[in-house]
C-alpha cells in the first residue's frame, strides 16, 4: 500500500476579525447557527463543521443559517473585495500535530498575490500550513 501527503495552506482570518469587519452579519450568523432546532450544534465549532460540509456540498443546512451565511460572505466581499468561506481540517484523521490549522477555520480567497483590497486587511489574515495524508 502506498502512502502520500499533500501540502496545503489557507489564508486564515480569526472570528474576531470577521466580526469586526461585518458586525451585523456576524451576529446574525452566530445567532442562527446556535438556534438550530435539532440540537446538533452544542457549540460554535460544531456549527462551523456543518458550514464547512455545506460548502463542500456534503450536508444541507437550514434556510435561516444559509441566508445568514450568504449575507456574511457578501458583506465581507463588499467590505474587503475578498471572498471568505468556512473550511474544516480534521488533523486527527488526515493531518499532523504540527498543523497550524485545526478543525474549522475561515479561509480568505484572493490573497495569494496581495491585491489592494488584500493589503488593506493583510495584518488581519495569516497564512497557515497543514498536511493531508492518505
Amino acid at each position: 500500500m502506498s502512502y502520500g501527503a499533500s501540502a496545503n495552506y489557507a489564508d486564515v482570518i480569526e472570528d474576531k476579525s470577521v466580526a469586526k469587519l461585518c458586525p451585523k452579519e456576524w451576529k446574525q450568523l452566530q445567532a442562527e447557527m446556535l438556534n438550530v432546532e435539532d440540537g446538533t450544534h452544542e457549540n460554535i465549532q460544531d456549527a462551523y463543521q456543518v458550514l464547512a460540509r455545506f460548502e463542500r456540498q456534503e450536508e444541507d443546512i437550514s434556510k435561516e443559517v444559509e441566508k445568514a451565511y450568504v449575507l456574511l460572505k457578501k458583506a465581507f466581499e463588499r467590505k474587503t473585495g475578498l471572498s471568505i468561506i468556512m473550511e474544516y481540517h480534521d488533523c486527527d484523521e488526515c493531518g499532523d500535530r504540527y498543523d497550524e490549522v485545526r478543525c474549522a477555520y475561515w479561509a480568505v480567497g484572493g490573497m495569494y498575490e496581495l491585491t489592494e483590497a488584500g493589503k488593506e486587511i493583510g495584518d488581519l489574515v495569516e497564512r497557515k500550513m497543514f498536511v493531508t495524508y492518505g
